[in-house]
């Protein structure tokens, strides 16, 4: 597998270029909706949303969310965080956490590149996501994002080094 920096369409003025079922589809994904919730709400078929998040270059549906906050198609988070207002300190281990979600990896690829088992990587979620008042990583890269915590250059590269992931362009 190899990393894919998010690339999409965009217009004049820098905005990306996607119909509104792709914004409504990118703004359920933000909120941590499973794929056929998306599709009752979109008429959307599982097909359609993974050729959304193709479209995109997005690895994972945090990375999507992520992206789609920085584009302001998503404005605010699930659940009010003051997290946006007043970003929390974050230790190191809860950035790289941050980091792995807005920059495409699952969390088994994150778990490997941090050099912990998988259950210790889904703990420092939890920790993370408990920090930044979100229920999902979808949400908790929403919040990173529009709070400042997550700078917008990691959406488009996975963390580095990931040379031993197969994911370094």
């Amino acid at each position: 597998m190899t990393a894919r920096p998010i690339r999409i369409a965009l217009a004049r003025d820098g905005a990306p270029v996607l119909g509104e079922r792709e914004n409504e589809v990118l703004r359920l994904i933000a909120r941590g909706v499973v794929d056929a919730a998306i599709g009752r709400a979109t008429g959307a078929g599982v097909a359609d949303i993974q050729q959304t998040l193709n479209r995109m270059g997005a690895r994972t549906r945090a990375q999507a969310a992520a992206w789609a906050a920085s584009y302001g198609i998503v404005t605010a988070p699930l659940r009010p965080s003051r997290a946006v207002q007043r970003p929390p300190r974050l230790s190191p281990r809860q950035l790289q956490v941050v980091r792995c979600w807005v920059g495409g990896l699952t969390a088994a690829e994150a778990a490997t590149w941090m050099g912990v088992p998988l259950s210790t990587f889904r703990g420092y979620e939890r920790s993370v996501r408990s920090v930044l008042y979100a229920y999902t990583p979808e949400q908790g890269a929403v919040v990173a994002v529009l709070g400042g915590i997550a700078p917008l250059s990691w959406i488009d590269h996975p963390p580095v080094p990931a040379v031993g992931l197969g994911l370094a362009a």
